[in-house]
């Protein structure tokens, strides 16, 4: 079974300081990108846009009715009945959204997205806890 994402340089790996010293990162682009299906870094060899774009064609060929078919036909073949099973439901999963036009969701659009004010240090917390962002600095389990 293929999973299919787009290269995410996250925050604090080495991958990430490295695109952001060579000023390749979006900064514009929020933590609603970092999902895995959205674009958040200038690639060398193309734009953004046609990163996304060419993630998306082999998004719905890998999940095309005759590529889970040949997945599918594949593993009753070559795998175990747990396995089977596990690949059977997957593909089957994975053609039903292909069938619905279901692609993973393009965050460059999306109204809720918009106007989303990024938090900022000693900003409320958004989900109402009345705590204060700079009220949790150390308090993880590891703090001293």
């Amino acid at each position: 079974m293929a999973f299919l994402s787009v290269l995410t340089p996250f925050k604090g790996t080495p991958l990430y300081e490295q695109m952001a010293g060579d000023g390749r990162m979006l900064p514009e682009r929020g933590w609603e990108f970092y999902n895995g299906y959205n674009v958040t870094f200038r690639p060398r060899a193309m734009t953004p846009d046609e990163l996304l774009a060419a993630h998306r064609r082999l998004w719905r060929r890998a999940f095309s009715l005759p590529d889970a078919f040949g997945r599918a036909w594949r593993g009753v073949r070559r795998l175990r009945a747990g396995a089977l099973l596990m690949s059977l439901c997957m593909n089957g999963f994975y053609a039903l959204k292909a069938l619905r036009g279901n692609l993973p969701a393009d965050m460059r659009g999306r109204e809720e997205y918009r106007d989303f004010e990024k938090p900022r240090h000693g900003a409320a917390l958004p989900f109402g806890s009345g705590v204060e962002t700079d009220e949790l600095q150390g308090a993880g389990p590891y703090a001293k």
